[in-house]
């Protein structure tokens, strides 16, 4: 598994998300600064063995997603938020909230993020045809 600077990860042993800002060699072994995601900027460096790679997740339009737990990459598409994906670019999804347990006011709001830090609930379904999925 080949880590790189700006890879985002997840720490089990802290139960946190983040990201590769540093990728360093102290005597022969590799360490690697994370940032993590929050309200609070940290940063600490973690062997190979304590991180798992995140992969961007290949959404559709249509798909309901929610924010990683944990991840806290932005503030209000959190896992507290239930989202449709409305359009996919190369490194940025547009969602719409459909539902937040902490925030119903924003119930409806358009947001653009990294797919990274989201998770599928469930994949699109083409009611018009009586299909799921493609």
């Amino acid at each position: 598994m080949a880590i790189n600077k700006k890879d985002c990860v997840y720490i089990p042993s802290r139960g946190v998300y983040g990201r590769i800002s540093v990728i360093c060699k102290v005597m022969g072994e590799v360490f690697y600064e994370v940032d993590f995601n929050g309200i609070f900027s940290e940063k600490h460096f973690f062997e190979e063995s304590d991180l798992i790679k995140l992969e961007v997740p290949d959404f559709k339009e249509g798909d309901i997603v929610t924010g990683l737990k944990g991840a806290d990459a932005y503030i209000v598409t959190t896992d507290k938020a239930i989202m449709e994906v409305l359009g996919v670019k190369e490194d940025s999804m547009e969602v719409k909230i459909l539902s937040h347990e902490t925030r119903p006011r924003g119930i409806g709001s358009y947001y653009t993020v990294a797919p990274i830090w989201f998770k599928l609930v469930r994949p699109r379904t083409n009611f018009n045809r009586g299909e799921k999925g493609d």
